[in-house]
């Protein structure tokens, strides 16, 4: 893939582990292609326990969210610490931040989550994402840092939910070690529900299903593109 040292990649996801699903090896292998990775997470995931208080929980998987990013060698996570299970995506503030973040990144990539998952919190980043993208590349928008901005890619991903229509397949069989060991990072979620095993299975399965795709595959659902995520090697 050709690439300079300016090219960017920032993936949004609704909580911890979200990116390390859906995207993972993809992120990874971005990486090691030498572009800047970049996630943003809009909640700490501070209610995925009942046995665990919001604030230590939040506490817990961002930094498990920080060691699951060195694993895959992002470049930077950021936390927009918004209330787990009960997020407002379009609000004006967050809208802002996600509009700022953006315009100062300048990214070439964009991973979200698709619209059509079965998680609220999954759909409303979708939402927030799309809108966000469209304020950022126009001279709209005061509130926001930086200068307008629109990426030659958008993608985005399946986590709860299989994309039943995809356009993009990226071989992920090289990383597929990484990945895993990203995920297994989130050891306060993966005690209970074996995050980690079932994507093994949905890549696997992808791989398989789609022809020629390698052992190991992430699909994604094409919003705008000029190829890149093709010549992924």
């Amino acid at each position: 893939m050709k690439k300079s040292p300016a090219n960017c990649v920032l993936a949004f996801g609704a909580h911890p582990d979200d990116l390390e699903l859906g995207c993972g090896g993809t992120l990874a292998k971005l990486a090691n292609a030498g572009y800047a990775v970049h996630g943003v997470l809009l909640t700490s995931g501070d209610a995925g326990s009942l046995d665990i208080s919001r604030d230590k929980l939040a506490s817990i998987r961002e930094d498990e969210a920080q060691k699951s990013a060195d694993v895959l060698g992002l470049k930077s996570l950021t936390f927009l610490q918004r209330a787990d299970a009960s997020l407002e995506a379009l609000s004006d503030d967050l809208l802002a931040q996600t509009i700022t973040l953006i315009r100062t990144l300048q990214p070439e990539i964009v991973f979200t989550h698709h619209a059509e998952d079965g998680h609220l919190d999954h759909q409303l980043t979708a939402q927030l994402v799309a809108k966000s993208l469209d304020v950022a590349a126009g001279p709209w928008m005061q509130e926001s840092e930086g200068k307008p901005c629109s990426p030659n890619e958008i993608y985005a991903y399946e986590v709860w939910t299989p994309i039943a229509d995809f356009q993009a397949v990226v071989d992920v069989t090289s990383v597929m070690e990484t990945k895993l060991a990203a995920l297994r990072c989130h050891a306060s979620q993966i005690k209970d529900i074996q995050y980690d095993d079932a994507i093994e299975g949905l890549n696997r399965y992808r791989g398989v299903m789609t022809l020629n795709a390698g052992k190991y595959a992430e699909v994604f659902h094409t919003i705008k593109s000029n190829g890149a995520l093709g010549d992924l090697s």
